[in-house]
């Protein structure tokens, strides 16, 4: 999900050409992106340079996401390891947000609608995002259907940190995921298998479930 500056941004932008007819395309970058410009009808070593200063993110009109029934594994900032999917329907096509979403108490099972605000917090620091994300209102909050829902939850036994997995077995019954959610292994083979695709180091992926409860999940199957 791309950031959303709520407070005007000035960006110096390299404008190619000096005909009259020529036409500078500039779009507004994201968090930590160049802006590129195109000048239509000459080449870079043809044409002039100037330095045009154009203003971006004005303050963005209310954003309404949807929030999936779980989280993936993730590469975020420091202490961030699982992120939420997000899209603009309630079908999807799902994204992966690496923001945290401030204000939303997740649990795993249940699907949101959610509006979204954004908070400046100036220059950020080097593993946290300068713009946070929080919400607004839970519009909507409903549980899946246990006997239909399913997703997969990819691992790399090397961990997310040294010495903190992505997933962890702590019985022969079961085990838990980096945020502490608890899984049960829907057969004593599964979590045989889960024990030997651990040891071996490299990723693999298991298919999960929801109890009668929604949690703790259910490890259905190893890939």
């Amino acid at each position: 999900m791309q950031a959303v500056f709520p407070f005007p941004r000035f960006v110096l932008v390299l404008a190619l050409g000096c005909s009259a007819e020529t036409s500078t395309r500039v779009a507004a970058p994201g968090a930590g992106e160049s802006t590129l410009t195109e000048a239509d009808g000459d080449s870079p070593s043809q044409a002039s340079s100037e330095l045009v200063l154009v203003e971006t993110n004005a303050t963005p009109p209310p954003s309404t996401v949807w929030v999936n029934h779980y989280q993936v594994p993730c590469s975020g900032w420091e202490g961030k390891y699982l992120c939420n999917l997000v899209a603009d329907s309630e079908n999807g096509p799902w994204v992966m947000e690496y923001d945290s979403l401030q204000g939303l108490s997740f649990e795993w099972g249940h699907v949101y609608q959610v509006d979204l605000g954004f908070v400046d917090e100036g220059e950020g620091g080097q593993d946290a995002p300068r713009i946070t994300t929080f919400v607004t209102d839970v519009r909507t909050d409903r549980s899946v259907d246990v006997a239909s829902a399913s997703f997969d939850f990819s691992v790399n036994p090397q961990g997310a940190e040294v010495g903190r997995p992505h997933l962890t077995l702590t019985d022969a019954e079961g085990g838990t995921l980096i945020d502490g959610t608890q899984f049960m292994c829907g057969s004593p083979r599964v979590c045989e298998q889960l024990e030997t695709a651990l040891a071996a180091e490299e990723t693999f992926v298991v298919r999960f479930g929801y109890g009668p409860e929604l949690v703790p999940l259910v490890a259905l199957s190893i890939d």
